[in-house]
């Protein structure tokens, strides 16, 4: 889903040209979506996605196992850039 949300927006950002790899591949960079997981962004100078974490914790429950959200890290990219 994330995926091809973030390409299908990228491609109406400029207007079915994706054959135009620059304008594309700059239209998937300002991309800003919601997703199942959280908001989804990109990085400007290292293009990484930047993506919320979830802390979560495994609760036992009527016998059964199940995940629980503990925290929520906002807007995790790749800080400080990467530079390898």
């Amino acid at each position: 889903y994330t995926t091809m949300r973030i390409v299908d927006d990228a491609a109406k950002a400029v207007g079915g040209n994706i054959e135009n790899a620059a304008a594309f591949c700059e239209a998937v960079g300002k991309t800003n979506i919601k997703a199942p997981r959280g908001p989804v962004s990109f990085d400007p100078l290292t293009h990484q996605a930047i993506q919320n974490v979830y802390v979560r914790e495994v609760i036992e429950r009527d016998g059964k196992q199940y995940n629980k959200v503990i925290d929520v890290v906002p807007n995790v990219g790749d800080h400080p850039a990467n530079k390898a």
